[in-house]
């Protein structure tokens, strides 16, 4: 289910960590430790409803098996997005509450760049190009994910 809200929001991926996190904090009575995280995620990769990938980093990520492969591909590391980036800054900008959906962003992104934002891999890429320039951030929670100016907009509006 966390997989799925994800890849919904175009984010193919997640660490052990962060997945393990995110259970904690949805369903507290069902994974209350380490080893009942470390259990759900075994079995959905068992049942190949999730599959783990070991990227040139050396981190595992899990994904969808759908995207298992692009997790792979190594071309996406001299794709240049900065033309979206900036396009993405401005709209944070301009709106007053300095954030917006991740969602809200993806569709805006589609519309304006038909072509080089087509791809679910492009726009994952564009929003980690901007992480680690630190234009703007992806804050993300166990039910949504929220693009701010700064982490402590995004923090606010996970919580609104």
């Amino acid at each position: 289910m966390i997989l799925e809200m994800m890849a919904d929001n175009d984010d193919i991926s997640i660490t052990r960590t962060q997945l393990r996190k995110f259970l904690f904090l949805r369903w507290p009575n069902n994974c209350a430790s380490r080893g009942q995280a470390g259990l759900w995620m075994e079995t959905t990769i068992e049942a190949g409803e999730a599959t783990e990938t070991k990227l040139l980093s050396k981190n595992k990520v899990l994904s969808l098996p759908k995207y298992s492969n692009w997790l792979s591909m190594t071309l996406l590391q001299y794709v240049d997005t900065t033309l979206e980036e900036e396009y993405v800054t401005t709209l944070l900008w301009e709106d007053d509450k300095y954030w917006r959906t991740r969602k809200e962003v993806n569709t805006l992104l589609m519309l304006k760049f038909t072509t080089s934002m087509a791809t679910l891999l492009m726009r994952d890429k564009m929003f980690r190009n901007a992480a680690e320039k630190r234009l703007f951030f992806t804050v993300k929670n166990e039910y949504g994910q929220i693009v701010a100016l700064t982490r402590e907009d995004g923090c606010a509006a996970l919580v609104v």
